[in-house]
């Protein structure tokens, strides 16, 4: 698309020079790809030629005495940039200018635009200050705080190990370290557990211990098992109110479907009192703790601010860099945002994992313990089963498992278990073998998905949408003389 301007009533006759100032690109919807502005006078050659250009994008400008033309490149002009041409010339050039006025305007002209360069000159050594200096420096900064603390961290957390003697490999412990629960030991090592899990590990540990019969005889489904109080003595107090969550205040025994209901009694029940099982929970862990809160809240704290301060700073920093490489059109400074920004994601990486310290010795001595015990579930399926039935874990098994995610895996042994073992003494096992290796986990989704957890996500709304037509927004750009 060319334009071709014939430029009447902008130009000014002084004493000395004729001057035009012009903006002859205003802002538009569209950004402008190869620009190329030739002003042209009428007289060759021009005794007296002089031309400034003004804005964000303009390239390579030329100014030809000879052929009395200023030409003007730019390979893309954005939306938001402007042109503005600012020129003088011999008064030759325009004789029969009648828009006269008097006095010498070349010295104040000359004195304008050095001003206006010294600005911007200044207003661009500062940005490139901030922009290769200041903000990498602010950002190496806490790079280096972090990463120190991090070091500090690790070599404390490891002196801690030696002076429990917990540094070797974790081995495979096939006695539970620690019989207080399942759901008491994920609080106890802060392992991160669903509560659907917690509920059914502590189910079946308490089914284990015979504080709660199941009753599956002649059953052909497992949605028709029933669970019943047993015996309530030497209790927990976060287990009485599981108990009491469960089942009841009368103690009503519960169906196997009802936990697959929502609005069943037992299914509204816990999410009644799920709240105050956890804090139970809470509460027995801080009795008997073998994590040290002070030291690991205090680092965890720590590492929190500092992890704020880098990422607000880097966003802060990639803010006014875009601006400024934009606005510049220092595209420089887009190479330090990026390395900026790679240096920060690596340094996450390598610090984000929390630390938790356990007391020493007996903290880390246990949850190394706990580790080994995990890791013997892990592997489960390829230990010898005489080394690991020997210690009589069997229903309890489960129940851990649920806890270390490792149920199916468990699970699924336990059932070849009960094909070459005599487990009359077992409750668990029959399950499996009744309704298959996924029975507990199956027990866990019913409760997630389709029971006391459930969510139905069902929901109608009457939301806007696109249609044709206009909302009175301006259309359009502003190109024009002045």
């Amino acid at each position: 698309m060319f334009y071709h301007y014939t430029l009447k009533g902008v130009v000014v006759n002084w004493d000395d020079i004729a001057e035009i100032n012009w903006l002859p690109i205003g802002t538009r919807d569209v950004a402008i790809e190869k620009l190329r502005l030739e002003f042209a006078l009428p007289n060759q050659p021009a005794s007296t030629l002089k031309a400034w250009v003004h804005g964000r994008s303009v390239g390579h400008v030329l100014v030809n005495k000879k052929q009395a033309n200023i030409t003007v490149n730019s390979k893309k002009i954005g939306p938001d940039d402007t042109v503005e041409v600012h020129t003088y010339f011999d008064t030759s050039q325009t004789p029969l200018n009648t828009n006269k006025q008097s006095g010498n305007r070349a010295a104040y002209i000359q004195k304008q635009e050095k001003a206006i360069a010294l600005k911007n000159k200044k207003s661009l050594q500062i940005k490139k200050v901030i922009g290769f200096i200041v903000s990498p420096i602010v950002i190496m900064i806490l790079v280096f705080i972090i990463m120190l603390k991090t070091i500090q961290r690790r070599k404390l957390l490891q002196s801690a190990r030696q002076q429990s003697g917990v540094t070797g490999d974790i081995v495979h412990i096939f006695d539970i370290p620690n019989d207080i629960g399942p759901a008491l030991v994920s609080e106890r090592i802060a392992k991160s557990v669903t509560n659907a899990k917690l509920i059914i590990a502590t189910l079946l540990d308490l089914i284990a211990r015979r504080k709660i019969a199941m009753t599956y005889d002649d059953i052909q489904k497992q949605d028709d098992i029933t669970y019943s109080v047993l015996d309530e003595t030497n209790l927990q107090p976060f287990e009485l109110v599981f108990i009491n969550m469960i089942f009841g205040k009368y103690r009503r025994a519960v169906v196997h479907a009802e936990f697959k209901q929502p609005e069943s009694g037992v299914s509204n029940r816990i999410k009644k009192d799920i709240s105050s099982f956890t804090k139970a929970l809470k509460e027995a862990e801080k009795q008997a703790s073998i994590i040290d809160h002070v030291l690991t809240n205090k680092i965890k704290s720590q590492q929190f601010f500092l992890t704020l301060a880098l990422i607000i700073s880097t966003i802060i920093s990639t803010f006014l860099l875009g601006i400024f490489a934009y606005s510049t059109q220092a595209w420089s400074m887009w190479y330090v945002i990026f390395t900026e920004i790679i240096v920060v994601i690596l340094v996450l990486i390598f610090s984000i994992k929390p630390a938790i310290f356990y007391k020493v010795p007996d903290g880390f001595q246990e949850k190394w313990q706990w580790d080994g015990f995990a890791k013997m579930l892990h592997d489960i399926a390829h230990l010898e089963n005489k080394t690991v039935l020997d210690v009589q874990l069997w229903d309890k098994l489960l129940a851990y498992a649920i806890i270390f995610g490792e149920a199916k895996n468990v699970a699924k042994q336990m059932k070849v278990w009960s094909q070459k073992v005599d487990t009359d003494d077992s409750i668990i096992f029959v399950p499996i073998m009744l309704y298959g290796d996924d029975w507990s986990e199956s027990l866990i989704y019913n409760i997630e998905n389709d029971g006391a957890f459930h969510v139905d996500n069902n929901v109608n709304g009457d939301g806007g949408g696109f249609s044709a037509g206009s909302s009175g927004g301006a259309g359009g750009g502003s190109d024009g003389a002045f």
